[in-house]
């Protein structure tokens, strides 16, 4: 539009988080099958750098190549058995709130400014640990603005 302001460009990220209120719950989470099935959305590439071949095939590049309706719950726990808990913590910031926060610094350190948070941790097999992390969680929403 003619005479309209351009907007600047601000640095932003969608970053995942899987959080709870000690790391025994927060590994826990990761190690359970439900949490390991987000993998599935992350890149050929990432689980290479864990050594690990994406069980869709070396060129997959992540959640935009996946077709849930295509994998039946027998082919997903298989896959699943694949993923190392060391992909899940490159891809997703986990931990208690002071480590998600710090986690999250270092995005400001290379220049995000705009952090979009999902919150991915009620994926896990236990429900009450699943809405026990919305306290954490609040903590975590809390902790960027002191940054």
């Amino acid at each position: 539009m003619p005479g309209a302001t351009p907007c600047p460009s601000i640095p932003a990220a969608w970053l995942f988080v899987i959080t709870g209120r000690t790391r025994d719950d927060v590994e826990e989470a990761l190690n359970s099958d439900i949490a390991k099935s987000f993998a599935l959305n992350i890149s050929a590439e990432m689980w290479a750098r864990h050594g690990v071949q994406h069980p869709l095939g070396e060129g997959f590049s992540g959640a935009q190549d996946l077709i849930p309706q295509t994998l039946d719950e027998h082919t997903v726990l298989s896959y699943t058995a694949r993923v190392p808990v060391s992909l899940l913590k490159e891809a997703v910031l986990t931990g208690t709130p002071d480590d998600v926060i710090e986690q999250a610094a270092h995005w400001r350190d290379h220049g995000v400014r705009y952090i979009v948070v999902f919150n991915i941790s009620t994926l896990q097999p236990s429900l009450r640990k699943g809405l026990a992390t919305s306290i954490p969680l609040a903590m975590i929403l809390r902790g960027p603005k002191k940054l």
